[in-house]
């Protein structure tokens, strides 16, 4: 595969820009992406969604400069066109080369944005816009990770002490679910392929902000510090587990709970059935 030549990559910029993002002689996205930096193919082609907030209309009158950040429609329409370039490059049977980017046609852009669902619109699993195209459906699935469910590490519960370890736990795991991250819990859990690795990893960094946050007490931030280079949530939850079943702290707990069985007593005063009574 031959590499493609500055002047060529230019030229194919320029083609892909004013057919796909700019219509009628307008030069809105062209300026905007070239003020940014983005002037040739290879930085569009490797363009990130997060810098679509950088990019602004620039409107001069006489001396007079006027800047405003894309409204809401424009940013969709660049959005939806990186969504676009990365599906066919998923798919593609051919080299990414120029051959690939000039065979990229407006009236199948055109099927695409008729077709297409946002991550955040489309239901739990369900991936619409990924094809038939197993890789291009577990990027999907890595995508609609990072953008589905508002996932706020503030919300979990902290651990100060070893003798909370049931409950902290048993809120944890709740909250997991609910944020799609429960298989970072399994210690027995392995992604099957490079994809899944990837979303592995973003739930994996997910989940260790968490433990940075939450776990407070002195075992449990000697081994979160351990993999802080690694982000292995996996790996930190496991040995919290163990510890929590073999510390001292957990023997003292059950000691406590024996001692209470043995001491409690049922009387008047308990209004309740005698199951409640125990459990409470």
């Amino acid at each position: 595969m031959a590499p493609i030549t500055r002047a060529r990559s230019k030229e194919i910029w320029d083609k892909l820009v004013s057919q796909f993002l700019d219509r009628d002689n307008e030069t809105t996205f062209k300026d905007a992406l070239t003020h940014i930096g983005i002037s040739e193919l290879e930085s569009l082609a490797t363009m990130d969604l997060s810098d679509i907030e950088h990019l602004k209309v620039r409107t001069t009158v006489g001396s007079i400069t006027q800047v405003e950040p894309f409204d809401r429609g424009q940013k969709r329409k660049i959005e939806v066109f990186l969504r676009f370039i990365t599906k066919k490059k998923l798919e593609s049977t051919i080299p990414i080369d120029a051959e690939f980017w000039e065979s990229l046609s407006t009236e199948e852009y055109g099927h695409f944005v008729q077709s297409f669902v946002f991550p955040d619109l489309a239901p739990a699993g369900y991936h619409p816009n990924a094809g038939n195209n197993a890789n291009a459906r577990q990027l999907q699935e890595v995508e609609y990770f990072k953008r589905s469910i508002k996932r706020d590490a503030t919300i979990y519960p902290t651990l100060r002490e070893d003798l909370g370890w049931d409950n902290w736990n048993r809120n944890v795991l709740t909250l997991a679910r609910t944020h799609n991250v429960i298989e970072v819990f399994d210690s027995t859990y392995k992604p099957n392929d490079s994809l899944e690795s990837e979303l592995f990893k973003q739930k994996q960094a997910f989940v260790y902000s968490v433990f940075v946050r939450t776990v407070l007490t002195d075992m449990g931030k000697t081994i979160v510090r351990q993999y802080e280079q690694s982000y292995d949530a996996q790996q930190v939850y496991k040995e919290l587990v163990d510890y929590a079943k073999r510390s001292t702290a957990a023997n003292i707990n059950i000691d406590n709970i024996v001692q209470q069985l043995y001491f409690m007593k049922l009387d008047s005063r308990w209004t309740g059935t005698t199951k409640g009574f125990i459990l409470n």
